[in-house]
């Protein structure tokens, strides 16, 4: 099938442009859904713009059409030159309509631009500099893959740029003569097989991989025999084009590890859940506090056992203060060997159905939705939320609903040491946990003060150049008391004036005694 690519021509408005930026496939048609097409970025500098030697673009495409190759973009005589590129997932720009779209100049420098959240949009920035003249032509190329979608109208777009010559005097007018590109008529439109995954708003599911492997002849998965692994994007979701068409297969989301945010996935609300169940002080108090099949599963962290039981409801209590229980349970951490993690199909994943990978590829157009979980996440905060059943929404980003209440921080110098004062109002929490950084070059902890009630317990424990503190309720009757229940106090290792820069709050969260997740807005 033809395949023609539409451009948006600006050639009024550049007529009398100096520096003209435009992008091209390099490819020749046809193309189809699952092809990997080449963008390249040319430049013309025109008449009256000697010493340019400088160069910065930002652009915008579709990542429901387009899905960048990772560590595709090149850059043109790289090794003569500095060049950056960076790319912010979910975003699109927000131009300003009293500047005309082309004068990419103006749209940086007057347009007051700001950037939008859409999850169907990712923001790309490139930057050339030389230590000669700009010359004309290519200076940069980018791979994308052609994703699973009907139409294909102005998906990819130039919305800002910079010149400036070595003295940081800018070169203006920037304009261009394809400012967005459309592909029309891409055969195979909507037939390749499209994998989408729920995950919780902020959490980076790029982390992750859709697995794809063959199967034995009793279709259970051959671990040993992998087709493709396919990174998920920004939205969740990943395109395949190599599976065969009346085949079977096995999929499966592949766990993130060795990553910062796995320090944060079992906190004081998942282990406090994990007691609320185990001490059978479920919101109607006669029933169990667990209420779907996922939770069982989620909950049960402790190695060589295949139910929920005590032994998981001491494991998270005792991770989230601070005792290392890596040799007896699969919390996962950003050091953890062992840890749990499941994935499937999401019509029967949220009935504690896991594994069930199994798929068939009756035709081409198939789409198939997956969620995946860690183990101790009782909150699904990092994991596909226990009520979603199936993906319908153009995002399968999901917003929580938490409650939120308010408390305030102070740092301040007293008596030559650096104090941090943490205020707590609400008189009706079962726990609290912090997780507050500090510079280590400037402060040494010594010591965390606790006035969180007789009856709670507290835990604090350092890492690296953060220490994770708070409180939990493991009787089912205490509340922290209300107040000021924390205090840090920290030693200079250097003579200070004010504490601006030293100490700032990474995580704060707590739980109410019926187990709700409530978020801590830091005053």
């Amino acid at each position: 099938m033809k395949k023609l690519i539409f451009l948006l021509l600006l050639l009024p408005t550049l007529s009398f442009g100096q520096i003209i930026v435009n992008q091209e496939v390099v490819e020749a048609s046809p193309y189809q859904v699952g092809d990997t097409i080449t963008i390249k970025y040319t430049l013309q500098n025109l008449t009256g713009q000697p010493d340019f030697k400088y160069f910065w673009l930002r652009l915008q495409y579709s990542n429901k059409h387009l899905q960048l190759v990772p560590n595709s973009t090149v850059f043109v005589n790289a090794s003569t030159r500095q060049t950056y590129f960076y790319q912010w997932v979910g975003y699109r720009f927000n131009q300003n309509p009293n500047i005309g779209v082309g004068e990419l100049n103006r749209q940086l420098n007057e347009g007051g631009y700001q950037y939008l959240v859409d999850p169907n949009w990712n923001i790309i920035q490139l930057n050339v500099q030389t230590p000669t003249d700009f010359p004309t032509g290519e200076w940069v190329r980018q791979k994308f893959v052609i994703k699973d979608q009907l139409t294909f109208n102005y998906i990819h777009k130039l919305d800002m740029a910079d010149a400036r010559n070595s003295a940081n005097q800018q070169k203006i007018p920037i304009g261009s003569q394809v400012l967005q590109l459309s592909l029309n008529n891409v055969s195979g439109a909507s037939s390749a097989v499209t994998f989408r995954v729920a995950f919780p708003a902020g959490y980076n599911i790029a982390k992750h991989n859709v697995q794809i492997l063959n199967v034995n002849s009793d279709n259970t998965p051959n671990y040993n025999s992998i087709v493709t692994s396919v990174p998920l994007d920004g939205a969740g979701q990943a395109l395949l084009t190599t599976l065969q068409t009346g085949k079977n297969y096995f999929a499966q989301i592949t766990f993130a590890s060795q990553q910062s945010f796995m320090n944060d996935i079992v906190t004081v609300v998942d282990a406090y859940k994990a007691f609320l169940q185990i001490s059978d002080r479920g919101l109607n108090l006669d029933q169990n506090y667990f209420t779907t099949p996922i939770e069982y599963k989620v909950g049960n962290v402790t190695l060589g056992d295949n139910n929920f039981d005590l032994s998981d409801s001491y494991n998270l209590f005792a991770h989230v203060m601070g005792i290392d229980v890596s040799q007896t349970s699969a919390i996962p951490t950003s050091t953890s060997n062992n840890t749990k993690f499941y994935s499937g199909k999401i019509d029967t994943f949220n009935q504690g159905v896991f594994f069930n990978g199994l798929i068939n590829i009756v035709n081409p157009s198939h789409t198939f939705d997956f969620g995946y979980a860690w183990a101790g996440d009782l909150d699904f905060s990092h994991s596909t939320p226990k009520t979603i059943t199936s993906i319908a929404n153009r995002s399968n980003r999901i917003e929580a609903d938490n409650r939120q209440i308010n408390t305030t921080v102070t740092t301040k110098l007293v008596n030559g040491k650096v104090v941090v004062e943490i205020k707590l109002e609400d008189p009706n929490l079962a726990g609290a946990q912090y997780k507050i950084r500090y510079d280590v070059s400037k402060l040494e902890l010594e010591e965390v003060v606790f006035d969180a009630g007789r009856d709670i317990t507290n835990f604090s424990t350092p890492r690296d150049n953060a220490v994770v503190f708070g409180s939990i309720d493991n009787i089912g009757t205490a509340k922290i008391k209300a107040g000021m229940p924390y205090k840090l106090v920290f030693k200079p290792k250097t003579t200070i004036s004010n504490t601006t820069g030293l100490v700032f709050i990474e995580f704060a969260e707590a739980v109410a005694p019926n187990g709700d997740k409530i978020i801590l807005n830091i005053q």
